[in-house]
C-alpha cells in the first residue's frame, strides 16, 4: 500500500514538472530580452521584454511622448500600450504615488460607466526604485467575435526616474500570464539619461 502511494506521488510530481516544462506560458514568463526605447530629451526607457512579444514604437511629431505597443508573436490575445510622459514645467512630485493615484482615479471613474465593475480597486505596483498603481475593469459590451475588442483591461502608471510611465493592458483573458509579465516588466523599468 505504501509503495502504491509513493508511486502515485512520484507520478503526480512528474506530471506537474512536465506541465510546467512544456507550458509555453511558463517558458514565456522566464525568457526576456533587454530593450531600450528613446524618450525625447529624457534619455531611454529600458524594459525586460518577453522574447516572443512583438513591439513597435510610435513617436508623435514635436517631441511629444512616444507610445510603445507590445503584442504576442502570433495572434491577438493581448495588446499592451506603454507611454512615457514627463512634466513640461518640471513639477515637483509630478510622478509621485499620490499624483499617480489621483490621475488614475480621475481616468478610471470615466470608464466605470462601460464596465461590469461599479468601483475602482487599486493595487500597488512597486519595486525598490519605482512606485505606482493599477486597476482592472471588465468591458460589459465587448464583442467576443471581434479579436480587437478586448474584454479585460488593466490600466496604471508608475514613476520611473523623472518619467510617469502610463500603461494599458488589454486582453481576452482575465489575469493572464502575459498580464503578469507586462506588470513585472513595468515594475522593473529603468530610465537611463546617459
Amino acid at each position: 500500500m505504501f509503495y502504491l502511494i509513493s508511486r502515485l506521488r512520484l507520478t503526480i510530481l512528474l506530471v506537474l514538472f512536465l506541465v510546467l516544462l512544456l507550458d509555453p506560458s511558463f517558458v514565456w514568463a522566464q525568457s526576456t530580452s533587454a530593450k531600450s526605447y528613446s524618450v525625447p530629451n529624457h534619455g531611454r526607457l529600458e524594459l525586460a521584454v518577453p522574447k516572443e512579444w512583438k513591439d513597435s514604437m510610435r513617436q508623435p511629431p514635436q517631441e511629444l511622448p512616444p507610445t510603445i505597443t507590445f503584442s504576442p508573436g502570433k495572434g491577438s490575445d493581448f495588446k499592451f500600450l506603454v507611454t512615457a510622459i514627463w512634466s513640461v514645467i518640471s513639477e515637483a512630485g509630478f510622478n509621485s504615488p499620490q499624483k499617480i493615484r489621483e490621475l488614475l482615479e480621475s481616468r478610471g471613474k470615466k470608464l466605470l460607466a462601460s464596465a461590469v465593475e461599479q468601483n475602482l480597486v487599486f493595487r500597488e505596483l512597486r519595486s525598490s526604485k519605482n512606485a505606482g498603481y493599477t486597476f482592472s475593469l471588465t468591458d460589459k459590451s465587448a464583442q467576443l467575435s471581434d479579436p480587437d475588442d478586448y474584454k479585460y483591461m488593466t490600466q496604471g502608471a508608475i514613476g520611473v526616474g523623472d518619467l510617469m510611465v502610463m500603461f494599458t493592458f488589454l486582453s481576452h483573458k482575465k489575469a493572464s500570464v502575459e498580464e503578469k509579465s507586462a506588470l513585472e516588466m513595468i515594475r522593473n523599468a529603468v530610465q537611463k539619461t546617459k
